[in-house]
């Protein structure tokens, strides 16, 4: 942008002095120049804003990489306030007097009456500068909560990010009440229009509501945090981030499903790791019917018993489930310490079982049929009575 106003300013600076050559000295006094001048207060402006945006950041204690969204806001908002401080120097360089600045600003001042609420510059500005002032000491506040404060308490990363959201929605909820109260504006005759359109509103965005009311109270009550293993709607993944109104979660496969918030408040929500991290698995397992069950249980518990993963409290236990058409049934049931893990753990002990089972000698066995050959049945022989002689003689 710098070197676009630069460009620009050269060819103004040509184009004054090619026109004051040829004659046309009031073209270039009533345009040319304030030109010039205005892309140098663009100059100006722009250095102003990154001067003022980098002293809020270092006040706020902001970074891009930390807090994008604000990152990107408070230049817009300094950027809005410098133009508008800047416009009476705008229109001083192209002609006005200080009257019409005057004048102007008189007229400003009184406002319009829009609605029974009278809309004033000073009102405006009010309004503007103690929300914008709220917005910033809000956001500080949630920078510095989650920097410095929530990481020395014991509190979880699902919890910390309730606080700091928490915080948010009600700092600037009060910075809108006061800004409105400070700029002295009545929206009491606004009320009968808000109340009817709120009723339209309402039946258009009862979903929306609905969710965002949701995400409150997931905040709130935490049934489901960040990090948690859960079941909902038919999907199952790790729950990343829990919005306003709908919540990612991240299935084992990699890939993001967003679930609307309503569904964990209203549905059936299966959390593995709401209470603890700990969960039970099961490993099946098939001997034959010569084995040795006490053998077999022996080498089962022993399995669970080596794995690190697995936890000594409750202790591991081998079920005989029944006799199967072609097998033993047994079941390793035992509990892990982390239930995120389970796959794995379970993987590696069917690995270990399998080899211990093999070194002692005890068969796995698979589905077997006996299959009966009979012999294809022989066609059954007519025998024919022979023709009868005519023993007449003729």
């Amino acid at each position: 942008v710098l070197n676009a106003i630069a460009r620009l300013m050269q060819l103004s600076v040509v184009a004054a002095i090619v026109a004051s050559l040829v004659g046309y000295t009031q073209l270039a006094q009533q345009a040319l120049f304030p030109m010039i001048l205005s892309l140098g207060l663009v100059v100006i402006s722009l250095m102003l804003q990154a001067i003022i945006v980098a002293a809020i950041h270092g006040f706020m204690g902001i970074r891009k990489s930390k807090n994008t969204s604000l990152s990107g806001l408070v230049p817009v908002i300094v950027g809005i306030a410098v133009f508008l401080i800047s416009l009476p120097l705008y229109a001083m360089v192209w002609g006005a007097r200080t009257t019409d600045l005057s004048e102007a600003w008189i007229l400003a001042s009184e406002g319009v009456d829009l609605g029974g609420v009278r809309l004033s510059a000073n009102a405006l500005i009010v309004l503007i500068m103690v929300f914008a002032i709220g917005l910033f000491l809000t956001r500080w506040l949630q920078s510095f909560l989650e920097i410095s404060v929530l990481p020395k308490t014991r509190m979880d990363t699902g919890g910390r990010n309730a606080v700091v959201t928490g915080v948010g929605y009600l700092g600037v909820t009060a910075a809108a009440l006061l800004a409105v109260s400070l700029a002295g504006l009545n929206l009491s005759n606004l009320a009968i229009v808000a109340g009817a359109l709120s009723v339209g509103i309402g039946f258009g965005l009862q979903a929306v509501v609905s969710n965002f009311v949701s995400g409150i109270i997931l905040l709130v009550e935490r049934p489901v945090k960040e990090g948690d293993w859960i079941e909902v709607a038919g999907q199952t993944g790790i729950v990343r981030k829990i919005a306003v109104r709908s919540t990612r979660i991240e299935t084992f496969d990699r890939h993001d499903v967003i679930v609307p918030n309503s569904e964990l408040i209203t549905g059936v929500v299966k959390n593995m790791m709401l209470s603890s991290k700990s969960g039970r698995i099961i490993v099946p397992v098939g001997v034959g019917f010569d084995s040795d069950l006490d053998r077999v249980r022996d080498l089962l518990l022993a399995a669970a018993r080596d794995h690190n993963g697995v936890l000594a409290q409750p202790a591991p236990l081998v079920m005989f489930m029944g006799i199967g058409e072609y097998a033993l049934n047994f079941e390793l049931r035992c509990f892990v310490g982390d239930v995120t893990s389970g796959a794995l753990i379970r993987s590696d002990l069917f690995f270990d079982i399998f080899r211990d089972l093999r070194r002692a000698g005890i068969e796995i066995p698979f589905p077997q049929r006996d299959v009966q050959v009979r012999p294809k049945p022989q066609p059954r022989r007519t025998t024919r009575k022979p023709a009868a002689r005519d023993t007449k003689q003729a």
